[in-house]
């Protein structure tokens, strides 16, 4: 069975600036495997990186962990 991305808006936000995963943890400040645990719900995020990924892509932490 398939896992799927637990931030659909994390996701998306990545398809629109064209960021790879790598691209985006290196921006982050952690791996490759640490963003995909991140993403896929197996670790949790911490607000230092969300609140990176929110100036990263310009958006609300809000609109990013929604699950809508």
């Amino acid at each position: 069975m398939k896992t799927k991305i637990i931030y659909p808006n994390i996701a998306a936000e990545m398809g629109r600036c064209r960021f790879t995963q790598k691209e985006l943890a290196t921006r982050l400040g952690i791996s490759n495997i640490s963003l995909h645990y991140r993403l896929y719900g197996k670790v949790e995020w911490k607000l230092e990186e969300m609140i990176k990924l929110s100036n990263i892509f310009g958006k609300d932490i809000n609109y990013l962990i929604s699950k809508i």
